[in-house]
């Protein structure tokens, strides 16, 4: 692969303090077969080179390429270090030079090689290295540079400035980078020192060509970052922020390319009610995983409310950390999607509270130990899972269904140690109609039941209570007669079926099958219908009592 403009600049830059004539730049970029390295061996051969640096010690040849490029002589120990290195010739020290350049000699390079780039490409074809060098080194001889004319390279360094938004630079400079850039954002009441911004709306993030990029936030309060990149796919958020920070990260229309965000922050504030970062993803629509289990702060994600839950269509992986994290999400509705990724919710030792909805897409919630809320809502299109995680935890269970779907969507649910509590606000997951005197109708149901079922699979008769709440079904306890109707048939859609009949409409009831127990609903009629609900408390065989049961 022939070499590029860019790598012939630096060379020229580094070797000889000047820009390539244009004659120059022709000559090496067309060398098809010639590798950087073999380039740069032939530019230490020409008679230039030996001019300038034919009388020259070692450490005086370092100290002038520092020099030509980053306009400062070489550290003790950068001096040490490369009159050390034995490895590398002469005749290699600039392309380790460039290669090597982070921080400040970084960004003075990069405004020297697009700044020479310019010059050479506006110069005329015939124009010497002569006329190049007194362009590069005089004031007063213009170059224009992205549509901008500047007076000198020392106008264009100072219109950059030390202090400007590093997104602007490196878009001005169209330089690709090997490093990640890292620009740190600080709080709108701090101040800003070199190579800092505050957030404000709108702040902009370029990371041109890189896979990787990470932003610092350092004391952050508010505000908006906007990122861009055309190869960005992974994202690092990290730092420390204010009490109760909002943070918006977004994508411009035509990349959304960040599939992978990585969240770990600290909180300055020693007031744990402030100890909040609220990050708005609401763009980034390739996203596919979340990773914020190094954060201590609380995360909220999607928390401004129900309406902007985290629904994207990618997103199989959500991960908090220590603090008190407060989750929405959504599992479809809004991805745009007609189906959505299954997503698992990992939640650290905080006591946490998530809200969500499953629709399209499977989600999975295991929350970490602490005192969790967990709310959730399935429409009876794809699986639940919730394991609650040690903790004295509620279980918020809304268990719908959705005419039509056949494939399984049980919704299962572990609570955990601690002194767990099962709300079932709304339970409606059964979908046919069906009665004991039709087999047809009693072999689909048991397809369907196994489908359709909340499963509790860890109830506690003396730690946990469930506490029925769903609208009009007010309890009513099976007599012995009806008891062993109930328990005598042979599947579990009869015994159903039976306790149906049993309790006749908008009533719910209890009962032991098979080594479980059941909660059943019952609606509208004394068949079952949809609409009817059914929790199977998997294992559990006690009685279920005012200590443990509960309706509302």
């Amino acid at each position: 692969m022939a070499v590029t403009a860019t790598q012939v600049q630096n060379l020229y830059l580094a070797y000889f303090g000047r820009p390539a004539e244009p004659a120059g730049l022709s000559y090496w970029t067309a060398q098809a077969d010639a590798t950087v390295d073999q380039i740069s061996a032939a530019f230490a051969q020409q008679p230039e080179y030996t001019n300038t640096y034919g009388g020259l010690t070692r450490s005086q040849t370092i100290n002038q390429l520092y020099q030509n490029l980053f306009g400062r002589a070489a550290a003790s120990d950068e001096l040490t270090y490369w009159q050390n290195s034995n490895d590398i010739t002469v005749d290699r020290l600039a392309l380790a030079l460039t290669n090597g350049a982070t921080g400040t000699d970084r960004l003075l390079l990069d405004s020297k090689i697009q700044y020479v780039s310019a010059l050479t490409t506006t110069a005329p074809a015939a124009t010497s290295a002569a006329d190049v060098t007194a362009a590069y080194t005089n004031a007063g001889t213009p170059v224009v540079i992205n549509g901008t004319s500047y007076a000198d390279l020392a106008a264009y360094q100072t219109a950059l400035g030390p202090s400007a938004n590093l997104a602007t630079y490196y878009a001005a400079a169209a330089v690709v980078q090997n490093a990640t850039f890292k620009p740190v954002f600080v709080a709108t009441t701090a101040t800003a020192a070199n190579g800092e911004t505050k957030i404000a709306a709108g702040s902009a993030v370029n990371f041109v060509e890189n896979t990787a990029g990470t932003i610092t936030l350092k004391g952050a309060d508010a505000g908006s970052i906007a990122v861009t990149g055309a190869d960005l796919t992974a994202l690092t958020l990290t730092g420390t922020v204010a009490g109760n920070a909002a943070i918006g990260v977004s994508t411009d229309a035509t990349t959304n390319a960040i599939a992978n965000l990585t969240v770990s922050l600290a909180s300055t504030s020693t007031t744990a009610a402030d100890q909040v970062a609220t990050l708005t993803l609401g763009t980034l629509t390739d996203l596919t995983t979340v990773d914020g289990s190094a954060s201590s702060v609380g995360l909220n994600i999607g928390a401004t409310g129900a309406g902007n839950a985290v629904s994207l269509a990618n997103l199989t992986s959500l991960t908090t950390g220590s603090g008190a994290d407060t989750l929405f999400v959504d599992t479809g509705s809004n991805s745009g999607s007609t189906t959505a990724a299954a997503l698992t919710i990992n939640t650290g030792a905080g006591a946490d509270k998530i809200t969500s909805t499953v629709n399209d897409g499977a989600l999975t919630i295991n929350a970490g130990d602490g005192a969790d809320t967990i709310t959730a809502t399935t429409a009876g299109k794809a699986a639940l899972t919730i394991n609650a995680g040690a903790g004295n935890d509620i279980v918020d269970l809304t268990a719908t269904a959705t005419a039509g779907v056949t494939a399984a969507h049980v919704a299962s649910i572990t609570l955990g140690a601690g002194n767990d509590t099962l709300n079932v606000l709304s339970l409606a997951n059964l979908n046919g109609t069906f009665t004991t005197a039709n087999a047809t109708e009693i072999a689909a149901a048991n397809t369907a039941i196994s489908q359709d079922l909340v499963k509790v699979t860890d109830f506690s008769g003396t730690q946990d209570k469930m506490v029925l709440t769903t609208g009009g079904a007010s309890f009513v306890a099976l007599d012995n007669t009806q008891l062993g109707t109930v328990q005598g048939a042979a599947t579990l859609a009869e015994a159903v079926a039976a306790a149906a009949s049993a309790i006749t409409a908008s009533h719910s009831t209890s009962f032991a099958f098979g080594g479980n127990t059941y909660v059943f609903v019952n609606d509208s009629a004394a068949a079952v219908t949809s609409g009817d609900g059914l929790i199977e408390l998997t294992g559990f065989t006690g009685t279920l009592s005012s200590a443990n049961f509960a309706t509302a």
